[in-house]
């Protein structure tokens, strides 16, 4: 009877020591791997590049990203030993910018078997931004150009001076800074698309440069004795003339602009002048930017 007993004994020990090792092995497995699936995955934008991103889990060996269009004809699985994906990884696996999609994940394991569940499913439209425009500039003939940017159907030129600001809506990729006046500048241009799913490119680096620029002189004065008037056309936009009546110079800021063809045609009222010999024009110098050291152009 007491040789039953022990018998019965050792055969509770061994069940009892079973289910403790079978329980240890469980928890290891627990521990080493988390079969309940990863949280939903994050889109990281921070004004310039797009990520996406899984929490990291080290007890698997890679990440699965699972990418179905919402329409369900393009399905796309990229495996990685990195938790997070940028926008170009994506388009070299096939992602198509303008689809939506339902994307999930999944932590990947060796092991068969032991792969976690996915992950609950967002939706996300695909999108990218557009690349930098790099300024560069000519000194010689005072051209800002960029390289132009894919997709882009524009660009906005950006132009701070010393006392304005001011912008250019182009669809090329040069600008002639003649059309400015002269300054000290700070240029940066951006890229923008009539397509939704590229974001307006990032600003580019500033580009700082002292525009001196050297009127060209008038192309010809005329005057009218009778109304006592004088014509002034040029290829410029002024904002002061120089006038010489009788051999003084004068200053003159009041007068009338109008454009045609791209000249510019300015009449001076100089009706307080009784009596007109000799009478010349040119553009003024007007500050250390804006400088005009040619000739008079004389009526003729």
């Amino acid at each position: 009877m007491k040789v039953i007993k022990n018998k019965i004994l050792i055969i509770v020990l061994i069940v009892t020591i079973s289910i403790i090792a079978i329980c240890g092995l469980v928890t290891a497995f627990i521990l080493n791997y988390n079969v309940s699936a990863p949280p939903k995955i994050e889109i990281l934008d921070d004004g310039s590049n797009i990520y996406l991103t899984t929490k990291m889990n080290d007890n698997y060996d890679k990440y699965k990203f699972i990418f179905k269009s919402i329409e369900g004809q393009i399905e796309i699985e990229i495996e990685t030993e990195n938790n997070i994906l940028n926008i170009d990884e994506l388009q070299k696996n096939g992602l198509k910018l303008g689809e939506t999609y339902k994307i999930t994940s999944q932590y990947i394991s060796e092991n068969k078997g032991n792969n976690s569940q996915v992950s609950k499913p967002i939706e996300w439209p695909a999108y990218d931004y557009l690349d930098i425009p790099l300024i560069d500039l000519n000194e010689e003939e005072n051209i800002l150009s960029w390289e132009e940017i894919d997709n882009a159907d524009y660009y906005i030129l950006y132009v701070n001076g010393k006392d304005f600001e001011q912008t250019f809506i182009l669809e090329e990729n040069t600008f002639n800074l003649n059309q400015l006046k002269g300054d000290n500048y700070k240029f940066y241009v951006s890229a923008f698309s009539d397509l939704d799913y590229y974001e307006t490119s990032p600003n580019g680096e500033i580009l700082t440069y002292e525009y001196v620029k050297y009127f060209l002189p008038l192309e010809e004065v005329t005057f009218d004795n009778l109304d006592k008037k004088l014509y002034c056309i040029g290829s410029e936009k002024l904002d002061i003339l120089n006038i010489e009546i009788n051999g003084i110079s004068y200053l003159y800021k009041n007068f009338i602009v109008t454009e045609e063809e791209n000249k510019y045609i300015y009449t001076v009222d100089l009706k307080i002048f009784q009596e007109i010999l000799q009478i010349g024009a040119s553009p003024a110098t007007v500050d250390d930017y804006n400088i005009y050291n040619g000739e008079i152009t004389y009526t003729k």
